[in-house]
Order: structure tokens, then C-alpha cells, then sequence
């Protein structure tokens, strides 16, 4: 078995103009032959491993501040047949200043990616990673997000734990390419007009998932479920909804799924079907 490795901690700082950039962590390369295990068993591959803990990193450009805190993760980038890269990485918090009237923030932040073609696990560092064969391409990213925007008289809030999966499902028994998008716990905002007597809009316990599918059929299937919809500030009307609910078919056939929280099962005969209530 052949192997090379080095690392260390580095500080970086680099400024160009109005740009400038300065990380640091503790960073690990290794080349080696490790046993990788797929579908049709386990090998020796030669592999390029890339691992880093507790870094950080600030990205200035003028007046805009990105800061990218607590960042974890490890890679390894695989050659031959199927090649690729998988790993996946984990990000503390990411936060913008700098804009005015503009204020976001994303917290426990996990990217995980497997373009290897088939099932792959491993552990570097103090990362591990373990990727089904239904997972050989596959992208996956989730994070907890507080966004606030004002706008002259109107401020609109959303906040709650978004992501969002590229992989594959099996339907109608054939393996399918399709996107998965969902939302826990979230809620928004909309407040126009001036503070002693603002119109406002407000939705909150919004959990809900979706899978996009191409091919044909192609379509979107899923649902969301809502507690509480509430408008105030109308002079004259009060409005509110509560345990309300979307669910949606479009893809002309049966089909099942759970994304993030939210779980749904349509038969052949809901193939084209919208439910609203509340």
C-alpha cells in the first residue's frame, strides 16, 4: 500500500483591494490505498482524502461581511470505475453584514455529496460518512435560516430549518433522478404600513415536503400543513386560519415518499390531485 500525508494548522490572510478573505483551521491531505466498500464488494482504490476541523473563514468584499464559523468535514476524491468525490461537511453558522436593511444568518448548516455512482463509506478525522448504493449521486443540503428585510414601511421575517435532497427514487418500481424540498418548524412575516397601526400577515408552523420529479411522467407531489394563518391591521376584517393544509400530486401516477419530517402516500388514482383545507 502506498501512502503520503501532511497537514497542519493554517492562518491565511489576503487582501486585494477592497476584497479580502482570512481563514483558518486545521487541515489534513492524504493520499493512500484504502478498502473501499460498493455494490460489488470491497477493494483496494488508491484515494485522495481532505479533512478540516474548526475552521473559519471571513470574506470581505467593501462594505459586506460573510462569515463561515465552526466548519467540519472530510472528502475523499476517488479515481477510477465509478470515480468521484463523496464526504460531506458541517458549517456552525454563516452570516452576512454589511447590507442595509438586510439581516441573515443560517445555523447548523450539513452538506453531504456522493457522486461516486455507488455506496461508499468512510471515517477522517473526526467525520463519518456512510452513502447506500440508492445514494450514488447524490446531493443533500440542510440548514436553519433567520432572514429579515425592510424595505422603506414593509419588513417581511422568515425563519425555520430548510434543505433540500438531489437523489434517487425508486417509483413504479423504476429508479428515478428527482429533487426533495422541505421546511420544519418555520415561520413568516409580511408588516406593511407605519408602527402604531402596521397591516401584518403572519404564518407560523409551517412544516412541509415535496419531491420534484422529471422524466414521464414528471410533476410535484407532496404536502404542507400549517398552524396558524392570521392578517391584522385591516380595518373592519380579521382573518384567521388555523391547521391549515396544501397536498398536491401532479406526477399521473402513484406515488410515496417521506422528505425531512412530512410523509405522504398517493395512489394511482390521486395522480392529478390538489387538497386545500383548514
Amino acid at each position: 500500500r502506498n501512502f503520503v500525508a501532511f497537514g497542519g494548522t493554517v492562518s491565511v490572510t489576503l487582501a486585494v483591494g477592497d476584497f479580502g478573505i482570512n481563514f483558518m483551521g486545521t487541515f489534513r491531505f492524504e493520499r493512500s490505498t484504502i478498502d473501499v466498500t460498493t455494490g460489488t464488494g470491497t477493494a483496494s482504490t488508491t484515494v485522495m482524502k481532505v479533512g478540516l476541523e474548526d475552521v473559519s473563514a471571513t470574506i470581505i468584499e467593501g462594505g459586506v461581511t460573510v462569515n463561515l464559523l465552526d466548519v467540519n468535514g472530510a472528502f475523499i476524491m476517488k479515481s477510477g470505475t465509478p470515480g468521484g468525490i463523496a464526504g460531506k461537511i458541517t458549517i456552525g453558522e454563516i452570516s452576512v453584514d454589511g447590507i442595509d436593511a438586510f439581516d441573515v444568518s443560517v445555523t447548523n448548516v450539513s452538506i453531504e455529496i456522493n457522486t461516486t455512482g455507488d455506496q461508499i463509506s468512510a471515517t477522517i478525522g473526526s467525520t463519518s460518512f456512510s452513502y447506500t448504493a440508492a445514494q450514488g449521486n447524490y446531493l443533500a443540503v440542510r440548514g436553519t435560516l433567520e432572514v429579515a428585510i425592510v424595505a422603506g414601511p414593509v419588513e417581511v421575517n422568515l425563519s425555520g430549518t430548510f434543505g433540500f435532497e438531489k437523489t434517487t427514487l425508486t417509483v413504479n418500481g423504476a429508479p428515478e433522478s428527482i429533487i426533495k424540498f422541505y421546511a420544519e418548524n418555520a415561520s413568516a412575516s409580511i408588516t406593511a404600513g407605519d408602527s402604531e397601526n402596521p397591516i401584518g400577515l403572519t404564518i407560523t408552523g409551517i412544516n412541509g415536503g415535496f419531491i420534484l420529479k422529471s422524466g414521464t411522467p414528471g410533476g410535484i407531489a407532496g404536502k404542507v400543513e400549517i398552524d396558524e394563518i392570521t392578517l391584522s391591521g385591516v380595518p373592519g376584517i380579521s382573518v384567521s386560519v388555523n391547521i391549515a393544509f396544501i397536498e398536491i400530486n401532479t406526477t399521473g401516477g402513484a406515488i410515496s415518499g417521506t422528505v425531512g419530517s412530512t410523509s405522504f402516500d398517493y395512489s394511482a388514482d390521486e395522480g392529478q390531485y390538489l387538497a386545500v383545507g383548514g
